[in-house]
């Protein structure tokens, strides 16, 4: 039995089963259903021991070369002569990003690539897509909160190296181009061009990440299909470098060197005497193949998006 909805000018559930009553709030936005996905997508990445432990592991590069670098000032017999400097901050950032980059891209083969693959194999889809969630949003949630965690990972690192060395030599760097008040642009650039390298390599590597989970049908295919074109490529860069030499574009099929491009260029244009050519052209070809690798994941995503399995399993 039923009873009328009492006239007050707006309307009201006249069935109220079970004691419910009516939900008179407003509704989320999309900016912030989106957000709070981004958010649950974020928090999964670093769910566990494991995954905790496996993010410390991105400080102990720079743990290692922050103590060099305080070696290399206070132990007057191992000083940095005044002349290489410079050189010896931009080397010791470009190594410490170059480790963490390939244990990121370690980390990209177990933890990301798996993720959409699984989401299909479990039925996941179909609980995400019976909410008001929209399937780019999805893609989008997912894309954000990996490139966030990965910019973080490989930026943070560089950049606590780089305050430790700050501290350590003084703002007046030996072998700089720009000397006086101006030697503060050689960190602000340092800085620069570390925030902006591992945007770069992390929104590049996690459009592939993904793309590597659309492709497969099982989750555990998904590691081996990214971190096997990442050793292929080793590889096969080798076996070209044999043939060709080291500083020939063999160099620049190794997708971890390729990867590594952007702080290559960015460090390479602080340095008193500059990059060598054959160093731009590997740079320029190795930024070219992981375009063109992104480029295809986002078109095999959008692919895989526009006919989502949705029950368990994939058809």
């Amino acid at each position: 039995m039923t009873t009328p909805a009492p006239q007050t000018g707006r309307a009201h559930a006249f069935l109220r089963p079970g004691g419910f009553t009516p939900y008179d709030g407003g509704t989320d936005t999309e900016r912030t259903r989106f957000l709070r996905l981004t958010g649950v997508f974020l928090s999964a990445l670093f769910d566990g021991a494991p995954a905790k432990l496996g993010a410390a592991v991105f400080l102990l590069p720079a743990v290692g070369y922050s103590a060099y670098a305080i070696v290399r000032t206070q132990v007057q017999v191992f000083a940095v002569p005044a002349p290489e400097q410079t050189a010896f901050l931009l080397s010791n950032l470009a190594a410490v990003f170059a480790f963490d980059l390939g244990w990121l891209m370690l980390a990209h083969a177990g933890k990301v690539a798996p993720l959409i693959a699984r989401d299909a194999s479990q039925g996941a889809l179909l609980l995400y897509f019976s909410r008001p969630v929209q399937r780019p949003h999805y893609l989008y949630a997912r894309l954000t909160a990996v490139t966030a965690a990965s910019t973080a990972a490989l930026a943070l690192p560089v950049l606590l190296t780089l305050v430790v060395h700050l501290a350590s030599f003084g703002p007046q760097l030996g072998g700089a181009t720009l000397q006086g008040w101006m030697s503060a642009l050689l960190w602000l650039g340092a800085a620069l061009v570390i925030v902006v390298a591992a945007a770069a390599s992390a929104g590049l590597l996690s459009l592939v990440s993904l793309a590597a989970g659309a492709a497969v049908r099982n989750p555990t295919t998904a590691p081996l299909l990214l971190g096997g074109g990442i050793l292929g490529s080793l590889a096969l860069s080798w076996i070209l470098q044999a043939a060709w030499g080291r500083e020939t574009v063999a160099r620049s099929v190794d997708l971890h060197h390729a990867l590594g491009s952007f702080h290559t260029v960015g460090f390479g244009l602080l340095q008193p005497d500059g990059l060598p050519r054959f160093a731009l052209v590997q740079a320029g070809l190795g930024v070219t193949i992981w375009v063109g690798l992104a480029v295809g994941a986002w078109w095999l995503l959008q692919r895989f998006l526009a006919n989502p399995p949705l029950g368990r399993g994939r058809s």
